[in-house]
């Protein structure tokens, strides 16, 4: 009878001293600061629980080597599967993933692929308890939350990639991932990935209730703001119903422009007035 091996890799964590001499050398210094930083938050700890790499006689690498490879390459402005193995190969990251060589690009690919969904779902739900905990330790009963999207272009056939708004590259197949942030922080709350073609509004409010929902008890009230591509009447019910404040930037439609002539404005300065009105989108 064959049994599977239930026996699992743990990661050791290395840490770098300094020196400056020619006999080994790097582009990449820096992350010896980045290394120490993510150590002592505990990331490596919760990814290695989290992917957790079962041992047999063929494996090599750890999930989590390859998952930090990828965060430092990213750090780095590197992205590409093809210039992560090059990244990879360097003496101070391969230090630092604890490996002899470096990483194969289509060994990444086939570990991804292997996570799926199902790990980019946990890998989700680990940063979401994370920035859980952070907001904690800040001691804020009030929040400011802003939610923004953004284009990110990509080149041949990936995965997910469609043609959408997109003014840098017009044309071009994009993501399109949905963000927010705790503006006191200066920290990601929450985001989405999504295709290029994706109307930036699009499961906003599904986003919002996730995220709400992450956050702790002592954060009594948000103040919820976006542009123009977020006004969404459900979005208002849902922050409306939970008792939160939103500032989001309305649409010059020509019935907003008829309505603004006819009211009186407060002149602050040469370049600014302001008014105050009430206003029922139809539809």
């Amino acid at each position: 009878m064959h049994r599977e091996s239930t026996k699992k890799f743990l990661f050791k964590e290395t840490k770098v001293k300094n020196s400056f001499t020619s006999e080994i050398l790097t582009s990449y210094s820096g992350l010896t600061a980045i290394n120490d930083y993510v150590s002592t938050l505990g990331l490596f700890k919760h990814l290695d629980g989290l992917f957790s790499t079962v041992k047999t006689s063929a494996t090599k690498i750890l999930n989590v080597q390859i998952m930090i490879a990828i965060v430092f390459a990213n750090l780095c402005g590197i992205c590409r599967l093809s210039k992560i193995e090059k990244f990879s190969k360097d003496p101070l990251v391969r230090k630092l993933l604890g490996i002899r060589n470096g990483l194969d690009d289509s060994n990444i690919k086939t570990r991804l692929l292997k996570l799926g969904q199902k790990g980019a779902n946990k890998l989700l739900e680990m940063s979401l308890k994370f920035i859980k905990n952070q907001i904690k330790k800040c001691g804020l009963s009030r929040i400011t939350i802003d939610c923004d999207s953004t284009e990110y272009t990509v080149y041949g056939h990936q995965e997910g990639a469609a043609k959408g708004y997109n003014p840098k590259n017009k044309g071009k197949l994009s993501y399109h991932p949905l963000i927010c942030f705790v503006s006191e922080m200066k920290i990601v709350l929450n985001s989405w990935f999504r295709t290029g073609s994706a109307y930036t509004s699009n499961g906003i409010v599904e986003f919002m209730k996730q995220t709400l929902a992450e956050l702790p008890s002592k954060i009594k009230k948000i103040f919820f703001r976006a542009d123009s591509g977020f006004f969404n009447g459900q979005l208002f019910d849902l922050l409306e119903d939970n008792g939160h404040e939103y500032l989001v930037k309305a649409k010059l439609t020509p019935k907003i422009q008829t309505l603004l002539l006819g009211l009186k404005w407060n002149v602050i300065d040469s370049h600014t007035a302001i008014c105050e009105f009430e206003y029922k989108a139809q539809g």
